[in-house]
């Protein structure tokens, strides 16, 4: 981490620390800022990228999914940032093995020097491409969560076929996907028509989607 993104301590660093850059790899110039005592990333045109209402969104998601059912034993979470929503999965369901991914490995080690999440034996992140690595990942899924942005706009391996592809060969019988669109309903059309059932949700400007049953 550089000098520039390391956090600061004591009780007015905790209330605010003031936007620093992040660089990325993938994703340009990220921004880093800090309220009362809440880490907030922000990418380049000030979109939220790990923030609270990120995590209300998918507190909101996994309640829904719960209240259908679905017992989680293991989850796949394609897009982590930060890496605040595997620990949300655990949350739900504490005996859950996680596989989280995310093509910005520095961030999701930026996210454990902050706190954010911990080291955990039932958690297991993967830097890399979403579509590679769920080609390559073995076994099934009762839940796979998908974020995968590039600023403000869905990234376009979203609507990948091959994404798609791979992700409903990993879903388990009875499983769930739950894609984040955003604002952008066309992100799920590839995503409707692989899929026999679809249930749209929405949390505040967010459109998320519940898919089960691959073709």
């Amino acid at each position: 981490m550089s000098e520039r993104a390391r956090p600061s301590h004591g009780l007015l660093a905790w209330l605010y620390q003031g936007a620093r850059p992040i660089p990325t790899t993938h994703n340009g110039t990220m921004w880093l800022t800090r309220r009362l005592g809440t880490w907030r990333l922000f990418g380049l045109d000030g979109s939220d990228q790990a923030t609270p209402y990120m995590d209300a969104l998918w507190r909101l998601t996994l309640r829904r999914v719960a209240e259908g059912g679905l017992v989680v034993r293991r989850a796949l979470v394609l897009g982590v940032a930060l890496g605040a929503t595997p620990a949300l999965v655990r949350a739900r369901w504490p005996e859950v093995d996680v596989v989280a991914v995310d093509w910005e490995p520095t961030l999701f080690e930026l996210g454990r020097s902050l706190g954010i999440h911990r080291d955990h034996a039932r958690t297991r992140f993967v830097a890399g491409d979403a579509a590679e690595v769920t080609a390559g990942l073995e076994g099934t899924f009762d839940l796979v969560l998908v974020d995968l942005f590039r600023g403000r706009r869905v990234a376009e391996a979203t609507r990948s076929a091959a994404l798609i592809d791979h992700v409903a060969a990993r879903l388990a019988p009875g499983g769930v996907v739950a894609v984040n669109a955003f604002s952008e309903p066309g992100v799920l059309e590839p995503w409707r028509a692989r899929f026999e059932r679809t249930t749209v949700t929405r949390c505040a400007v967010n459109l998320v989607a519940h898919l089960s049953g691959p073709r």
